[in-house]
């Protein structure tokens, strides 16, 4: 079975997006068009709305910005008591042992 390569939305896809919804096609439909899942169309949509509708340059404009901004990594906080599985058997062990 082969894996899908996700793919960021380029342009002119936005743009695709914008006369989807303006010859009032579902997200669906447009998602066909497109070639990319329903789920995909809605979630750009949802994420890059707003008062006056879907503006397809603006949405490029901050997936780039998006992009280009790395995260901040957190650390993961090791505690020193942290016990391994087998500590964790023992301990248990020990217990179940001590009872019988």
């Amino acid at each position: 079975m082969e894996t899908k390569r996700y793919r960021h939305l380029c342009e002119s896809e936005r743009y695709m997006i914008v006369i989807g919804l303006k010859a009032d096609h579902s997200f669906r439909k447009i998602a066909g068009l497109l070639g990319r899942s329903a789920s995909s169309i809605s979630r750009e949509f949802g994420r890059n709305k707003t008062d006056q509708g879907y503006d397809a340059l603006l949405a490029h404009q901050k997936a780039t910005a998006k992009r280009r901004k790395p995260r901040i990594v957190k650390k993961l906080n090791v505690h020193r008591h942290y016990q391994t599985p087998r500590e964790v058997y023992m301990k248990e062990f020990k217990q179940y042992k001590a009872n019988y």
